[in-house]
């Protein structure tokens, strides 16, 4: 009987033996409890709004927040605006792309003549030139000049691309010379890049 009952007591001092410890694990140096919980807490908190935060930031300056099918683009008064805005120049057009600049579309076109580069950025609604830049003593060599009374117009490079992509839409485009050859390069929302023949209209899946 007594055997049994100092068994019993000494399996009692091993159980509060351990909650002690138990106890005594959650506490600091100076015998206060830790506020650990609370602090990873915080941070995933913290961490969350990071990323709301991250995640706004790159839905306002996506293309895709914008619709291209409902731009109404014009292309001959892109590049009229080009031009009136440069007056007095015989500006060869080497580079012409629609794309998206702080949230809005506009038309960005490089060119040159006998003694400077131009660049020039333009609203693809209101045609007004938002920026400029010239820079003397330009590399003409390097530059292969856009027949515009031969090319294809934007909307039906469009079309091309999306058809071939079967279901991507449009996001933006570019076109220039390479090699003797017009092309637009077309980025659409589902990740495919198409390149389209400016003077015949033949579209290819690019690499």
């Amino acid at each position: 009987m007594n055997k049994k009952i100092i068994a019993l007591a000494l399996a009692g001092g091993l159980v509060l033996s351990a909650c002690a410890n138990g106890e005594t694990s959650n506490q600091g140096d100076d015998g206060n409890e830790t506020e650990t919980s609370q602090v990873v807490d915080d941070n995933k908190e913290d961490v969350s709004d990071d990323t709301k935060d991250n995640t706004d930031d790159d839905q306002a300056s996506s293309p895709t927040s914008l619709d291209l099918a409902n731009l109404e683009t014009d292309l001959d008064k892109a590049v009229d605006s080009f031009n009136t805005h440069f007056e007095g120049k015989e500006i060869s057009i080497t580079d012409i792309s629609l794309e998206v600049e702080d949230n809005k579309y506009v038309y960005d076109f490089e060119g040159f003549d006998g003694t400077n580069e131009y660049q020039a950025l333009i609203d693809a609604e209101t045609f007004e030139v938002l920026k400029e830049e010239v820079e003397e003593e330009p590399d003409n060599e390097m530059n292969e000049v856009i027949d515009l009374s031969a090319i294809i117009s934007p909307d039906e490079a469009i079309k091309k691309a999306e058809e071939i992509s079967e279901g991507g839409k449009a996001l933006e485009w570019s076109l220039s010379v390479d090699d003797g050859k017009t092309i637009y390069e077309v980025d659409l929302d589902n990740k495919d890049d198409v390149g389209v023949d400016g003077l015949t209209g033949e579209a290819f899946l690019e690499d």
